[in-house]
């Protein structure tokens, strides 16, 4: 983990090499994580006519997320706030993104009991699209460790564009058996490299490369809810992204409905599919 400030050279090269940065803390994401966790709690008192709701209890959460809570969360002012917060643009302009614009961005509550919100294997860059600079800053508003839930990763598997994937979630996207809906086979998944799964403090700030191969981490005994703010910034400055008309989940956009975005990130990395073997194989249409 590092701070914002130590962010040069030597790791602006390791993020590029490796797919993945952990900055600590700042006052100004701490600040924002503690008022978002004092909004979810009002709304899922009001949601609920309970004032025993607490977005640590997973319970109430579960109850609540029966009246739409989950869906509810995303609308809060406080997503707004971390985007557009000096940290988190201090943090893109050192990226080197030109133009910052905004991606498709989540607060989400996660509990052990709720599986269809717990995403295996996958990467972002297929079924959100973007600029190949629009990286993912995930937030944790809890302490995050194997023991709590955390995210999961595999570090440079960012090379390779995984074009073929399993059991999309949207069944009018792509039928279920060959979908870019992001859910990698594991095995498949596993012959990428070595995963790590992420330690992190509340504000902490984790910067993933669209292209990175990543999962949610749940333990298998019960844990509190994993509150985290998911944010995306694209590039509108990118001008092979800009000539492709700014393509992204926001817009209704993925890699099936817009494929010349494959050409476009292979760019960047070798595109793979994978065949009975379950190994990579490299994409026959390039």
């Amino acid at each position: 983990m590092i701070c914002l400030a130590e962010l040069d050279a030597f790791y602006l090269r390791f993020f590029r090499e490796h797919g993945y940065l952990v900055i600590n803390p700042e006052r100004e994401i701490l600040n924002t994580c503690n008022q978002l966790l004092s909004s979810l709690k009002q709304l899922g008192q009001v949601l609920l006519h309970d004032d025993n709701f607490l977005p640590s209890d997973s319970f109430y959460v579960e109850k609540a997320n029966h009246s739409n809570y989950y869906r509810y969360v995303r609308q809060l002012t406080e997503l707004q706030e971390l985007i557009g917060s000096k940290t988190i643009r201090k943090l893109v302009h050192l990226l080197g993104i030109e133009i910052p614009s905004l991606g498709p961005s989540a607060i989400r509550l996660d509990i052990s009991q709720e599986v269809r919100h717990q995403f295996g294997w996958h990467q972002d860059a297929p079924s959100l699209l973007g600029s190949i600079n629009m990286n993912t800053y995930w937030i944790p508003c809890t302490d995050v460790n194997e023991d709590l839930g955390t995210i999961e990763l595999i570090p440079k598997s960012h090379l390779k564009l995984h074009i073929k994937t399993l059991d999309a979630r949207d069944p009018h996207i792509a039928p279920k058996d060959n979908s870019s809906n992001l859910i990698l086979d594991p095995s498949y998944a596993e012959n990428l490299g070595t995963s790590i799964r992420i330690n992190a403090c509340r504000g902490s700030i984790i910067v993933i490369h669209p292209l990175l191969v990543h999962r949610s981490y749940y333990p298998k005994t019960i844990h509190p809810p994993r509150v985290t703010a998911i944010l995306r910034v694209d590039d509108a400055g990118d001008k092979e992204h800009l000539s492709l008309g700014l393509k992204s989940l926001c817009s209704g956009y993925n890699i099936f409905n817009s494929p010349e975005y494959v050409t476009y990130y292979s760019n960047y990395c070798e595109v793979l599919s994978y065949g009975d073997s379950g190994k990579p194989e490299p994409f026959a249409g390039q």
